[in-house]
């Protein structure tokens, strides 16, 4: 069975820029932006858009994500007027020796198979597509297949992430033959063709998702983290369920902001710093020293009371609802209105937080298609390349997600167990106004993906930017401490935002720090903003990353 694919040059804007249509696709690839859009062209609907970008993002950033991994999707459907939250985070194996895990070094938490927890990504695919899909599931399968078969073209970004992580790419025979020459590392505008993962994904393409729960890519997957001395089984593989849910939301300004519930933190932390941020008009609006000062201490009160309860354990569901009180958030309010040097540390909730060494690398698309349906999704492996590891036969790169949890502190809502989710800061979202949707975006970046979200969300809709100027300015970001030894004034900036707006920052109590664009630091944030005059539909991609935007040529 094959499927031929062809790029349409004028459906393409370069990354960095916006394109206006009825149907848009915004991706990390150019490569999966285009692919997005020829299903579209072709009679598909978001959600087939949806499993034809995110295979193909694992195959032109398989850094990022892919098949190894997990996913996290907000799903709108126009006809029925329903939002759904598909939940296809990691999980741990249902059965495996806790303590074991817990004695194990960082390097063997972050780099092992022991690292690897069972892989969402494809199951929530197939229950998008089960749900809402229009073309058969092959022929959105298949563009990840020839993409795979012919390879990916190097950018400037991706050639720089290979060039400096080509010490970990050797250290795993199958990663260092499909994603090294030779040991070195591929170079710019080189193709990187990947005949094992096309293989796979024909097999998908062909089986559904039988090949992923008990068919030959499962049994390759299995005996290849267990045979590295992990505890994936078969059992975890056939018994993965991708849960459909609620999403998480609040009314704001006006709006109905929906985002990714428990067991991801991320949404939470978007929800809270919006309602803390919700009536201050006047001080967003004075400059940039009062908009990120007052931003920073709404961040500080908002996350002791986001970690305290949100995670994979429903014991905590009781907590997680009060956090949304409005006594909750008038306590939020009031000590966000303190100024700094007058303010006591935040630094108040569980004595362990979930390991984030190393590089974050994620990736986020959005979609709309031309009847309307939109699509805010974000998947990862965890860190840079995951685990370093490939199954033999499989071609795709396994997370790292079991470093995620809380190792040794049982109080936590994450902390570790059989057959749970890690916590994440994954935050898919879409905005409503008047029931249809605004505004739908998310962004990678580990702990930077909600502070880069509400900086943008409250930059388009509280001070009347457009998008694609709120995505270009300079992005902050008040670092969680993840210690109770760690400071919690600490400000990461990007330079562009001036010395003297540092100098103001430091007077009013901030730890400022510099951090280039440059660096792969901050989320990039993707986003669509929805024209409800024109009917029109605008796409951004943040340039900071390989970004692309493809419209619809209708």
């Amino acid at each position: 069975m094959r499927f031929s694919f062809f790029f349409v040059l004028s459906s393409f804007f370069a990354a960095g820029v916006f394109g206006s249509s009825t149907a848009v696709v915004v991706s990390g690839s150019q490569e999966s932006s285009q692919i997005g859009i020829q299903i579209l062209e072709t009679g598909g609907s978001a959600a087939d858009a949806v499993v034809a970008v995110s295979l193909a993002l694992g195959v032109s950033e398989p850094f990022g994500s892919g098949p190894g991994g997990k996913l996290a999707m907000l799903y709108f459907d126009k006809a029925s007027g329903e939002t759904v939250f598909i939940n296809g985070m990691g999980q741990s194996p249902l059965d495996f020796p806790v303590e074991e895990y817990q004695d194990a070094s960082y390097q063997e938490r972050s780099r092992s198979f022991l690292a690897v927890c069972t892989p969402g990504l494809i199951p929530g695919l197939w229950e998008l597509h089960q749900r809402f899909g229009r073309k058969p599931w092959a022929e959105d399968v298949l563009p990840s297949a020839r993409l795979a078969e012919r390879g990916f073209e190097l950018d400037e970004h991706s050639a720089a992430i290979f060039r400096r992580n080509i010490s970990r790419l050797r250290e795993n025979p199958q990663v260092r033959q499909l994603y090294t020459v030779d040991g070195r590392p591929p170079v710019l505008g080189s193709f990187l063709p990947n005949p094992v993962l096309a293989a796979t994904m024909e097999r998908l393409a062909i089986n559904g998702i039988d090949e992923f729960r008990t068919g030959a890519t499962a049994r390759m997957l299995v005996r290849g983290i267990q045979e590295g001395g992990g505890w994936i089984s078969l059992e975890d593989l056939a018994e993965y369920q991708a849960y459909v849910e609620e999403p998480l939301s609040i009314s704001w300004n006006g709006y109905d902001v929906l985002t990714s519930p428990s067991p991801t933190a991320g949404g939470a932390t978007i929800l809270m710093a919006l309602k803390g941020l919700e009536g201050n008009t006047r001080e967003l609006n004075q400059g940039a020293v009062e908009r990120l000062d007052l931003m920073g201490r709404t961040l500080r009160a908002t996350f002791p009371r986001v970690y305290r309860s949100f995670g994979d354990d429903e014991s905590f569901a009781d907590q997680r609802v009060d956090a949304f009180s409005s006594k909750n958030l008038r306590n939020l309010k009031k000590e966000a209105s303190v100024p700094l040097l007058k303010s006591v540390s935040m630094n108040h909730f569980s004595p362990e937080q979930e390991e984030e060494g190393g590089l974050r690398c994620t990736t986020h698309f959005v979609i709309v298609d031309q009847e309307g349906n939109v699509a805010s999704v974000t998947q990862s492996l965890s860190s840079r390349f995951g685990a370093g590891l490939i199954a033999p036969g499989t071609g795709f790169l396994l997370n790292n997600s079991m470093k995620n949890f809380a190792i040794h502190y049982s109080k936590s809502p994450n902390y570790i167990g059989e057959g749970k989710r890690p916590r994440s800061t994954i935050a898919p979202t879409i905005i409503f106004e008047d029931d249809q949707p605004r505004l739908a975006l998310g962004a990678p970046g580990g702990q930077r993906i909600p502070t880069a979200i509400v900086q943008v969300i409250s930059a388009v809709l509280q001070q009347d930017e457009s998008l694609e100027d709120a995505v270009n300015a300079p992005r902050y970001h008040l670092r969680r401490p993840r210690k109770r030894s760690e400071p919690d004034q600490y400000v990461e900036v990007e330079p562009e935002m001036g010395e003297d707006w540092r100098d103001e920052m430091t007077a009013l109590g901030w730890d400022v720090h510099f951090v280039s664009r440059d660096e792969y630091y901050f989320g990039g944030v993707n986003g669509i903003f929805f024209d409800s005059e024109t009917q029109m539909s605008t796409g951004v991609a943040d340039p900071r990353r390989s970004n692309y935007v493809s419209v619809g040529s209708r």
